[in-house]
């Protein structure tokens, strides 16, 4: 695994390399590290970046290739928590800050989190089941999606039981998505 080192001023190029995850993410003030061996680069351009903090895994980003329509996955773990976690767009505006600036091609900076964090966290849902919103910018369809869960392995070996949150957020470039009616019905 490789140090976090190094810093970007301009957007990286998409899909990024691992020097601009590594330069945005340091720059973010995350202690992470980037696995070397887990960081998979595929014919077709297509790239995958692991990044571990305290020995587990707290990210996971994928990038689709240049010859393909521009899109980028994440998803987010967090450490293990004595208390089930609750869900607040504040917690994670940094992470947000981390898609957006590896993404690209947001009118403005924090554009992202805004459009999400403007969004309601019904008290009604259970959220230790999956539960998405969904936002359209003007560059990307984006979604994010949260749940809770329990965690714990059997006979006592590895971390003690927990609960653990994950977020995950998709970006897909706007313009290469077919269009929904505003009524939702498909054609």
């Amino acid at each position: 695994m490789s140090p976090l080192v190094g810093c970007r001023s301009t957007p990286p190029p998409f899909p990024p390399d691992a020097a601009a995850v590594v330069d945005i993410v340091e720059s973010l003030g995350f202690d992470w590290t980037l696995s070397e061996e887990d960081t998979v680069s595929y014919p077709d351009g297509r790239v995958t970046f692991s990044l571990y903090g305290e020995g587990y895994p707290e990210a996971l980003i994928g990038c689709s290739g240049p010859q393909e329509a521009k899109a980028m996955q994440l998803f987010f773990e967090m450490p293990l928590l004595p208390e089930k976690p609750r869900f607040a767009w504040e917690d994670w505006e940094d992470h947000f800050s981390l898609a957006e600036q590896l993404y690209g091609g947001f009118s403005d900076e924090g554009e992202l989190y805004r459009a999400f964090s403007a969004q309601e966290i019904p008290e009604s849902v259970d959220l230790s089941r999956m539960h998405t919103w969904r936002a359209e910018l003007p560059s990307a369809r984006c979604t994010v999606s949260w749940r809770t869960e329990r965690t714990g392995t059997a006979g006592g070996q590895g971390p003690s039981e927990g609960w653990t949150g994950r977020l995950s957020m998709t970006i897909l470039e706007a313009e290469d998505l077919p269009q929904v009616p505003e009524d939702g019905s498909q054609s």
